[in-house]
């Protein structure tokens, strides 16, 4: 025996030395298949030892010869070769020998498709096994000659009922040998698990030859996926009891994830039997396939018992009990779910799971996956254990429990909405007496406007928003009823969508019938004044049993406190002298009046005034305003309430483009005053000044003295001038078609020199402390006299009188400071400044006298008269068009300047190049290099170098996008830069 073992090992060694030789494989291949049959015939004794060995071989040479360019004249030897390795894979899966060379093998066959099928249809051929196959083969062949001759059968399409004769034996005979292949795999793996003992190498290995027979059914696409799915769901359902049945508890989960992937293919199944892309025969043997298996799993998890078993026992897995969630899912939607599992998982619930938090949320999330799947009966069996949870308990997760069973039961019955035990807790719960935390309340609130806005609940959801308008009026949670009403009233059936037309109408009409605003400004002067009470009482308190301070101290304090109010009065008159004191605890976190702190009640009351001004045609009165500027600037209890008050300012929105022009002048004129009077202008900051600016341009914009900047934009569309979707029109030319739209730059121009409140911008400028504020003042005050009208322009010499009343004012300042007989420190500061404005005005005016070709200009530095020229310029960067206008008396550097600027290009690196040639003389004006008349032919390029050494500038780069950012915002034009470069031009 050994030695035939050796005298078949020599022969196979012979045999894989001449395989790189194409001109010997007929001779190789029948060797090899002599082998194959003498192995199948048991002439051939392989010890124990060598087990695998012959696999092995065949597998080597198989490997070899699917390197070979083997032609077309091999092809019967090939296909016989094939034939043959197939025999010998089916002959050892019936032995039920199977060992990972032997899946090699079965895997190298199914990749070489062609060679396959031709190996099996020969074998068909030859096999009177398959006669009928064959028969079936032979009347296909006459039904397309009939179909050919007769008319008669032109109902029988190829590609209804008759197939091509390739694709039918294909379909045919694969279903037949992959069924074998299979079935022997996992009768190898049944027979592999009696002597395996380790459940996790079981699994991991069980998965990777499933992988194959995957592999296998990816390679034929034409094979009826049914049979070997529905194989593989009877086997995975005996790994997963094996598993399942074990006691520990990986294996547990191992077998639960079988289970999931078992439940995985059942539904795609399902999804095949709904695919209308398939026949209405193949639908059909999916759905009649889906429902089998499916009956076959419920009652395999019935009768194991297998979620019922996840619930018991001292050791949970929250990670598995996570699994389980996805197989109840998919038995409640076809079974009823026991009784039991859900007071198992109730029971579970209501012990002490401090300890482990994780594992609460997942049996709550369970239960709420039960609540969507069970009946009726247990549905309000379950709302009655809930009924008894005292409210202590409750955290996020339960209230999802509460809002998912309310849910279920407005589903299931509509009419009960009224007394839903879900709905009354969830209000309750919004109460500021309600005993549970802020965070809690507030997902209570949103649970129970998702309730709400469903629409089987529009009948009471006006009955809620009373009851919040009722809150309102007694004082009582405020702030969650506000946000309700937001919620319920802006709720327009689209998400994150508000219908402002709906919502204004509801809210005018609870401002009609129940005076909504009204009582909403009673509760704020409420409020602010049991705020203003119990601040004093806080601070004492905070003072007197701080543990910081002694007896004596705290004495001290108490007798400091008792002769405040005479120390009022000896104060400075004056208003910016008298403003309010603060108290010295942090309102963010301390509660005054309430639960909440006193910062998020002020802030979310004005965060609703605003919402409503924002998204209605309502108006704020002065009244209104001065009521509230009275608690919150002049009796202000901290300066952080009065800045949150300050920022609802800045964010207001004074004219409401929706709705019209939004607040009416003199409306702003009166608040405007207010803020005048509070400001400080020495001392302003950012946020001061940006709310100025706000009134200032918005009160001049409405007593037409200012009107918006706009720019033209030129883009380029393309277009057919028809549809893409008309058959022949897709192929049509594109055309590019050129137009243009208009933007606000977000500067203004000014109609007239006599702005209102002007006289305040000057002195913010000569006194303000801020360098911030000063320049941004700068800017401004500049912008009011540059930036002229063509209204005004048009009228003789108007452009000429503006600029010179605004240099006679800059001189009347310099004289005035300095014929002052006080002298004050900053005087001085104050002169250079003015200096300042006027240096800065001359060159922004030559600039733009310049760019608007105005003659005659007392104020160029140069007496000399250009006729200066505007030039457009077809400019290509990215591979994109742009075109440009410029002015000929702009030099190569400064054009580069502005097209740098313009085109937003972040690095210096770049040229401009015409054609081949480079404009590079920095100093040559385009009036010289007369780039009109070259660019008439031929687009300017902006080049890149291809070496980096510009990235050094990324700095640079940093601060001129800021430059750009302060143009856009603070009026500049896009030459500023350039004309920085002539100062030594300019003469004081």
């Amino acid at each position: 025996m050994e030695n035939s073992f050796k005298i078949i090992y020599n022969q196979i060694s012979q045999i894989t030395k001449k395989l790189p030789f194409v001109q010997d494989f007929p001779k190789i291949s029948q060797e090899i298949i002599d082998l194959i049959n003498s192995f199948m015939k048991k002439e051939i004794f392989i010890p124990k030892s060598k087990e695998g060995f012959f696999e092995e071989t065949i597998f080597n040479y198989l490997k070899q010869i699917q390197k070979l360019k083997l032609d077309s004249s091999l092809s019967t030897n090939i296909q016989n070769l094939y034939q043959s390795m197939i025999k010998f894979v089916l002959y050892q899966l019936q032995n039920q020998i199977v060992n990972e060379k032997l899946l090699s093998i079965i895997i190298s066959i199914f990749s070489v498709e062609m060679y396959m099928f031709e190996s099996i249809k020969l074998m068909i051929e030859k096999d009177e096994k398959y006669r009928n196959i064959r028969f079936k083969y032979q009347n296909i062949k006459k039904i397309k000659k009939l179909d050919q001759k007769n008319p008669k059968f032109t109902q029988l399409k190829e590609n209804d009922t008759i197939t091509p004769i390739y694709q039918h034996l294909t379909q045919v005979v694969f279903e037949i040998y992959l069924k074998k292949i299979i079935d022997g795999i996992l009768l190898y793996l049944e027979s592999f698990w009696k002597n395996l003992t380790d459940y996790e190498e079981l699994y991991q290995s069980t998965r990777i030859i499933l992988s194959y027979i995957l592999f296998i059914k990816e390679k034929i696409p034409s094979i009826s996926e049914i049979e070997p799915q529905i194989q593989i769901i009877d086997f995975k359902m005996k790994l997963a009891k094996i598993l399942l049945d074990n006691e520990e508890a990986k294996n547990q989960k191992n077998g639960i994830k079988f289970t999931i992937e078992i439940i995985n293919e059942i539904q795609n199944l399902k999804n095949r039997s709904e695919n209308d892309a398939l026949s209405h025969h193949e639908r059909g043997k999916y759905e009649k396939q889906f429902k089998k298996t499916q009956k076959n799993c419920l009652d395999w998890l019935k009768n194991n018992r297998f979620i019922e078993k996840q619930f018991k026992g001292e050791k949970k897995d929250g990670e598995t009990l996570q699994l389980v969630n996805q197989i109840i899912k998919f038995y409640g939607k076809y079974q009823k779910i026991p009784d039991k599992l859900i007071n198992d998982i109730w029971a579970l619930l209501q012990q002490d799971l401090s300890s482990n938090l994780r594992l609460k949320q997942i049996l709550t999330q369970t239960l709420i996956t039960i609540t969507k799947i069970a009946n009726k009966v247990q549905i309000n069996d379950l709302n009655q254990k809930i009924q008894q949870v005292k409210r202590e308990n409750y955290d996020f997760n339960f209230l999802e429990l509460i809002s998912s069973v309310t849910f279920i039961q407005i589903s299931k019955n509509p009419k009960s909405i009224s007394n839903l035990f879900g709905l009354e807790t969830m209000w309750n719960l919004i109460q500021d007496g309600s005993g549970i935390s802020s965070s809690v309340a507030s997902r209570a609130r949103v649970n129970l406007k998702n309730i709400l806005i469903k629409k089987e609940c529009k009948k009471i959801r006006n009955n809620y928003i009373l009851l919040c308008i009722q809150n309102i009026q007694k004082h009582q949670s405020v702030l969650l009823s506000l946000e309700l009403i937001k919620d319920l009233v802006s709720y327009s059936g689209q998400q994150n969508k508000i219908d402002n037309k709906m919502f204004t109408t509801k809210i005018k009409k609870l401002q009609q019938e129940h005076k909504l605003m009204d009582l909403f400004f009673e509760d704020f002067k409420y409020y602010h004044e049991k705020a203003q009470e119990g601040a004093s009482k806080v601070s004492n308190l905070r003072k007197r049993f701080s543990p910081d301070l002694g007896f004596e101290e705290k004495e001290k304090e108490k007798e400091k406190d008792e002769n405040e109010n005479e120390n009022e009065n000896e104060k400075n008159k004056d208003h910016k002298e008298n403003k309010p004191n603060y108290v010295e605890f942090d309102i963010s976190t301390t509660p005054i009046v309430g639960v909440h702190s006193h910062l998020k009640e002020i802030e979310q009351r004005l965060q609703f005034l605003d919402f409503i001004l924002t998204n209605t045609n309502l108006t704020l009165s002065f009244e209104r305003f001065a009521q509230i500027w009275g608690f919150l600037v002049e009796k202000s209890i901290s300066k952080m309430e009065t800045d949150a008050f300050f920022q609802f300012i800045e964010s207001l929105k004074l004219s409401n483009q929706q709705y019209g022009k939004g607040f009416e002048l003199p409306f702003l004129e009166k608040v405007f005053t207010k803020i005048v009077e509070y400001f400080d202008h020495q001392k302003l900051n950012m946020m001061e000044y940006s709310i100025f600016r706000k009134f200032f341009t918005t009160i001049n914009r409405r007593s037409n003295k200012i009107i918006p900047e706009y720019e033209t934009i030129t883009y380029q569309v393309y277009s057919t001038g028809t549809s893409f979707f008309k058959g022949s029109n897709y192929d049509k030319e594109l055309k590019t078609i050129t137009k243009t739209s208009r933007r606000l730059t977000g500067n203004f121009l000014s109609e007239t020199i006599e702005l209102k409140h002007l006289d305040y911008l000057w002195k913010i400028f000569l006194d303000v402390e801020n360098e911030e504020v000063l320049t941004s003042s700068q800017t401004l005050l500049t912008n009011c006299y540059l930036l002229l009208s063509p209204t005004l322009l048009k009228k003789p010499e108007a452009g000429k009188q503006v600029q010179e009343e605004f240099i006679s004012e800059i001189m009347k300042k310099i004289t005035t400071i300095s014929n002052s007989q006080q002298k004050q420190p900053q005087d001085e500061e104050k002169i250079r400044r003015c200096l300042s404005l006027l240096h800065s005005f001359i060159q922004s005016f030559d600039k733009k006298k310049g760019l608007d070709n105005l003659e005659n200009d007392a104020l160029k530095p140069h007496q000399q008269k250009t006729q200066i020229e505007q030039v457009s310029l077809p400019i290509q960067y990215n591979k994109q068009n742009h075109t440009m206008t410029f002015h000929d008396s702009l030099t190569i550097k400064e054009f580069r300047r502005i097209i740098q600027k313009r085109l937003k290009i972040k690095t210096d690196g770049f040229k401009l190049y015409y054609g081949k040639l480079e404009l590079n003389k920095e100093e040559q004006t385009l009036r010289n290099l007369k780039i009109n008349d070259l660019l008439s032919t031929q687009s300017l390029e902006v080049r890149f170098e291809e070496d980096k050494k510009q990235e050094k500038q990324s700095n640079k780069d940093k601060d001129k996008d800021k430059d750009e950012d302060e143009y856009y915002f603070n009026d500049s034009s896009d030459e500023d830069q350039v004309e920085k470069e002539k100062e030594s031009k300019f003469q004081k």
